[in-house]
């Protein structure tokens, strides 16, 4: 099998990057040394960054950091974040981190932390920063992952 960004042949060694290529999936077959080149891989991790279908990606175990680093003001940033949004997006809110929590397994006030640290590292941006978008804006959009 050849890599799909240099061409060589890759061997038993490769990655699956999510980028735009040649299949429906939106995945590069790239050998270890393209996928280390590539800015959707972290080299701190080791790992290809997961994508979404805005075409944005994140580090999963980037976003676990930024999480643990702010799980001690959680009930903190969620109390923020209830009284600063409006009632329907409050609900929006709800019924998306309750759905998605399920599916994780995740509290809503801990899938909530995620959700705000994976828009902070999608779109490179601080946790502090996403934030505060999301209460100036009265708005859930920013932490969609599905657009």
């Amino acid at each position: 099998m050849k890599c799909e960004i240099c061409k060589k042949e890759m061997g038993n060694m490769w990655v699956v990057l999510p980028a735009t290529g040649p299949n429906v999936l939106l995945t590069t077959k790239a050998c270890l040394k393209c996928a280390r080149e590539s800015p959707v891989y972290c080299l701190k991790h080791e790992i290809p960054h997961l994508g979404f279908l805005d075409g944005t990606t994140a580090c999963t175990s980037c976003v676990s950091e930024l999480m643990a680093e702010k799980n001690p003001e959680v009930e903190t940033i969620y109390n923020e974040i209830e009284e600063g949004l409006p009632p329907i997006e409050l609900g929006r809110l709800i019924g998306w981190t309750e759905i998605s929590g399920k599916v994780s397994g995740l509290p809503l006030v801990i899938y909530l932390l995620k959700a705000i640290a994976t828009a902070a590292l999608r779109l490179g941006m601080s946790f502090d920063e996403v934030k505060k978008q999301v209460l100036e804006a009265k708005s859930i959009d920013l932490l969609k992952e599905w657009e």
